[in-house]
């Protein structure tokens, strides 16, 4: 496979961002646990990237395949900043392009809605079947 230029500053080898990029970018955004990334997060984050690497699901917003499994980044519907939590139903699998270029923004299009923050559901923010509703087989 070749090698993959950072996302942030295009130095080549790297999938999504460059260590030297993510250690300004965390120094400059303060430490992950103050911003709403906890245990919880983690934990529905490793379930996340098991069943969409298991089960061969595409990024959730450009519907590109994964390559890797290290590919596979988790991305919140609804964003932290605007009030959405670390559930599981709050996650999407996404590709380092998509989640990070999009970062702390609301987009519209795919996977966005203008529906009140809370009350987004993968379904209705995306327009296509849930495959990760909870009480699956992969639960």
């Amino acid at each position: 496979m070749l090698p993959r230029a950072c996302l942030k500053c295009g130095v080549p080898g790297t999938s999504g961002i460059c260590d030297r990029c993510k250690a300004a970018e965390n120094a400059r955004r303060g430490p992950r646990n103050q911003r709403g990334y906890d245990r919880q997060y983690d934990q529905h984050r490793r379930r996340l990237i098991e069943i969409t690497w298991s089960q061969h699901l595409p990024c959730y917003w450009c519907s590109q395949p994964f390559r890797e499994k290290s590919e596979i980044t988790a991305d919140h519907l609804i964003p932290l900043r605007d009030g959405g939590g670390s559930e599981f139903e709050n996650l999407v699998p996404s590709c380092a392009r998509c989640n990070y270029g999009h970062a702390g923004m609301r987009q519209r299009g795919k996977g966005t809605t203008t529906r009140a923050p809370g009350t987004e559901t993968r379904e209705s923010a995306g327009g296509r079947q849930d495959p990760w509703t909870p009480g699956d087989s992969q639960s």
